[in-house]
């Protein structure tokens, strides 16, 4: 609950920073993803392959689709909205 709180005011200080349209979305995957990655590490629940739990795999696969996100739209423009262009 608390790294959430801390994960929403950070993601709401720089809501008006961002630099392409999926950034803040990312920035929570790559977030939660870690949170929960800790989270499972105290906790203990069968290990299913590589030594990590169910939840563990799905942490790394939220934080590598943050990353991809990151990777592959920072080429996009920020969009604000639909506007035509007259």
């Amino acid at each position: 609950m608390v790294a959430a709180v801390i994960i929403f005011i950070f993601l709401w200080r720089i809501r008006k920073k961002v630099k392409f349209t999926g950034q803040l979305f990312a920035y929570y995957l790559i977030l939660s993803g870690f949170e929960r990655l800790l989270i499972e590490i105290i906790r203990v629940n069968p290990r299913i392959i590589f030594g990590l739990s169910q939840a563990q795999i799905i942490a790394v696969i939220t934080i590598s689709a943050g990353l991809i996100i990151l990777a592959f739209k920072k080429k996009l423009p920020l969009l604000t909205g639909m506007k035509d262009k007259k």
